[in-house]
């Protein structure tokens, strides 16, 4: 997994910018390296006759901060403002939800203690990047998607085959599926982005990508998006993640 990201929304809470000493205090030690900035409320306005003439206002308001803290290698982000908390971790740094969970329950604790009860909407994202090489030592076009064929379900595929008369052109070529049910929103993006090739295209490099978010756009009450909710998110996330993926790609997860 290369990126891991939650983000909760909640009804303004100015507490957020005049207590953030707090927030930043709790989190100094994992996020030592703090930018707080004042935030900037931006409007556009159209005039003139034909109502073409644009204008921009740029407004500073102090009662709304942000916040981001950031640990020693950049890896790990938080983030908090008047109506939103974010927590985000990059590259190989995510160990287990558990440990993921911890870093949002301190920020969520921060927001109960300071009159947020409520969230209005909440979302989990993981992103799934395999690296690949595929060579033709004879020099003959190799379909660039090969390895997407090796790592995801069949059933997602049928679409690729089409793509086989202009295959040497593809730079990338990403599928997206929307489901949703009441309030939830789950949305799988899988595919493949080719970063290197030679001319002949016998010679390929690139990622498989399976991008997977889950949002519920709803309240809910606080505690029962840290008791309930956030655990929900990593269950089917993993459900969407093992039906993206073949047989191969589940076997080899194993054997790690």
């Amino acid at each position: 997994m290369r990126n891991i990201i939650f983000k909760v929304h909640y009804k303004e809470n100015i507490c957020c910018t005049s207590k953030r000493s707090d927030f930043i205090e709790t989190f100094k030690e994992d996020f030592p390296i703090v930018s707080d900035g004042i935030a900037q409320a931006i409007s556009f306005t159209l005039g003139g006759q034909n109502g073409k003439e644009q204008s921009v206002s740029v407004k500073d308001d102090s009662n709304a901060h942000q916040v981001i803290m950031r640990s020693i290698n950049a890896q790990k982000e938080l983030t908090l403002n008047n109506e939103l908390l974010q927590y985000k971790e990059t590259g190989l740094t995510y160990s287990s939800s558990n440990d993921f969970n911890s870093k949002i329950n301190q920020g969520i604790a921060f927001l109960k203690e300071n009159g947020t009860t409520e969230c209005k909407a909440f979302s989990l994202r993981k992103i799934n990047i395999v690296d690949f090489v595929s060579n033709n030592m004879e020099n003959e076009e190799v379909s660039t998607y090969d390895p997407l064929r090796e790592l995801i379900a069949p059933y997602l595929l049928c679409m690729y085959e089409d793509f086989r008369s202009s295959n040497k052109f593809i730079k990338q070529n990403i599928y997206t599926i929307q489901f949703e049910e009441n309030d939830y929103f789950l949305t799988i993006k899988y595919g493949y982005i080719i970063s290197e090739k030679n001319a002949s295209s016998s010679n390929i490099k690139g990622q498989i990508v399976i991008d997977l978010s889950l949002e519920k756009k709803s309240s809910c009450s606080i505690d029962i998006l840290l008791s309930e909710e956030l655990q929900k998110c990593h269950q089917e996330l993993y459900n969407a993640f093992r039906w993206c993926i073949s047989p191969k790609m589940f076997n080899m997860i194993n054997e790690e």
